[in-house]
């Protein structure tokens, strides 16, 4: 667009040190600090000041932090419109240790990090001395990406007869449950009904950290978090073959699907993680002499073509090995434990026990019919106010609702329940979209031919591996995947849901550019200043445009 390159890296860097300022922790009330941010920016800005009926505060529906999502749109020519995506969120500032003051304050920071006041690891120490690399929280992640967006919106929002639309959205909760992209979809709809908007692109600015050369991502991997519930039986420590340790099980399970290679998923754009537990423990809230009633863990399980229900099927079948192995293992210690006491008694009798969690519903309601459903719904509702309130976390009160159903089902054996827990990451690629996603995946491989010629930079189309709020930019599952999730989710509708056809309403191509970033979550995180004042900035109004055919 011809901007004046210095001035807007000068914008850029006010903008920078502004936001890094703004203390937003993840799943806390700083969150709402965004809010005043950009109500501020409002009125700094002579076309929101002087177009109120074009930017707003929405609120994130049913938010128990009351937390909002800031938006700004620049109405111009016509009804295509790019959607200019980042989130406000960052993790918690504790790892800066007696920097932690200095955490969102970059320039002391350095000058600190410069004196020697903190152990610096050799690969950041070089960073820092170069004096090329902006340090501070939220830097990288991705507070460096998003104030590109928010300071080309002001040079954007000069020009006169501006082909086409730009609406910059700041969402809250990427780096937990993604609550402001969800809630940023029924807004999403609100506008494309009220403006006529028609959604051409969403792109997001998040951080590249990518060790081998750059990256361009045009996708998202999928995410579903299995829990796994074992309900053992409980016996006294000296007559421990009476009972069946819901651990032992759990360790089993654990071992058979941690890491496990059979997960993988790979195509021409990523390879999948092999799934990997992130939470695992028995359920004792005191020491006592008897085995655990119950023991649990969830894990983080990425996913491209395997659809969720085609996962946990497989899931459970390895559940299925395991406790058969297990059971077995029990009756062999028993065989040699009669052999060495001389004993006589019946071996125990266990069987292969594993059930989805709405398996486990529906046997429930066949026990106990009304009856269930009242004191589900009490223990649904008691547990949502918990959550809400910072009294319980999501997994507490997902063991809170098995119990519950538990004790209406007929079948007392021990058991192995498979559910699924909040968060739900859809796997989003352009090609699912067809022609929308074909133009804007000419749209890549023309910056991919731009970054190379004028800069050298060496672009490969990737799908983003981690978390991330582009799932909810697209969605092209069909029902019955969708009612899988609802039917199969603990929490679903009680403090955790995806509209998932107000989704398919405003369905777009997504594309990701960032700058390069380091230190991810880490007290060394930081953000490549050139990236941050120039390169990408330069970037993003080329993928603009082009998309909007400014040229």
């Amino acid at each position: 667009m011809g901007f004046d390159r210095e001035k807007l890296r000068e914008k850029i860097e006010k903008h920078l040190h502004a936001y890094v300022g703004v203390q937003s922790d993840t799943g806390t009330v700083h969150e709402r600090n965004i809010e005043k941010f950009f109500e501020k920016w409002f009125e700094d800005v002579p076309y929101f000041k002087e177009h109120p009926e074009y930017r707003g505060i929405f609120p994130i529906p049913n938010d128990h932090l009351n937390r909002h999502v800031p938006w700004a749109l620049l109405k111009g020519e016509g009804n295509e419109t790019i959607v200019l995506l980042h989130h406000s969120d960052t993790v918690d500032t504790v790892d800066y240790l007696h920097l932690r003051e200095l955490s969102l304050k970059p320039l002391e920071l350095e000058k600190a990090m410069k004196e020697g006041k903190i152990f610096m690891p050799e690969d950041a120490k070089m960073d820092l001395d170069s004096g090329e690399w902006v340090f501070g929280r939220g830097t990288n992640d991705m507070k460096g990406g998003a104030v590109i967006h928010i300071a080309m919106m002001e040079e954007y929002a000069k020009l006169k007869d501006f082909k086409g639309n730009l609406l910059l959205i700041a969402a809250a909760d990427e780096e937990n449950l993604s609550a402001g992209a969800i809630g940023a979809a029924y807004l999403l709809k609100d506008l494309m009904d009220k403006f006529g908007l028609e959604y051409k692109l969403c792109l997001l600015t998040e951080r590249d950290t990518s060790t081998e050369g750059r990256t361009l991502c045009d996708g998202s991997v999928g995410k579903i978090m299995p829990l796994i519930y074992v309900s053992g039986k409980i016996a006294h420590v000296g007559k421990v073959y009476d009972g069946l340790n819901p651990v032992k099980l759990l360790a089993k399970i654990v071992d058979y699907l941690d890491l496990n290679p059979e997960f993988i998923e790979t195509n021409e754009r990523a390879t999948t993680p092999a799934p990997t537990f992130l939470y695992a423990k028995d359920h004792k809230k005191i020491y006592d002499v008897s085995l655990p009633a119950a023991a649990s863990g969830f894990m983080s399980f990425y996913c491209f073509h395997r659809a969720p229900k085609e996962s946990l099927e497989l899931i459970r079948k390895a559940c299925e090995q395991a406790m058969s192995n297990v059971i077995s293992a029990i009756n062999n210690s028993f065989t040699q434990y009669l052999q060495i006491s001389n004993a006589r008694k019946e071996p125990p009798e266990w069987k292969v026990n594993v059930k989805l969690y709405g398996e486990l519903y529906e046997e429930a309601l066949r026990e106990g019919g009304d009856k269930f459903l009242t004191a589900i719904g009490k223990i649904k509702g008691e547990v949502k106010e918990k959550v809400r309130s910072g009294g319980m976390t999501p997994i507490e009160a997902s063991h809170e609702i098995i119990e519950g159903t538990l004790a209406f089902a007929e079948d007392l054996s021990p058991t192995v329940i498979i559910t699924l827990v909040p968060p739900y990451y859809p796997y989003v690629s352009n090609e699912k979209l067809k022609e929308k996603g074909q133009f804007i995946d000419s749209i890549g491989d023309m910056l991919i031919k731009y970054a190379k010629e004028k800069n050298g930079h060496e672009y490969r189309k990737v799908y983003m591996t981690g978390m991330c709020d582009l799932s909810y930019m697209m969605q092209t599952d069909d029902k019955e995947t969708n009612d899988y999730i609802e039917n199969n989710m603990l929490m679903w509708g009680d403090g955790y849901y995806i509209p998932f056809e107000k989704i398919r309403r405003i369905s777009m191509p997504v594309l990701n550019v960032g700058p390069m970033g380091r230190g991810l979550h880490q007290y060394t995180e930081r953000v490549f200043k050139p990236d941050v004042f120039y390169t990408i900035p330069d970037y993003v109004d080329f993928i603009i445009r082009k998309t909007l055919g400014h040229e």
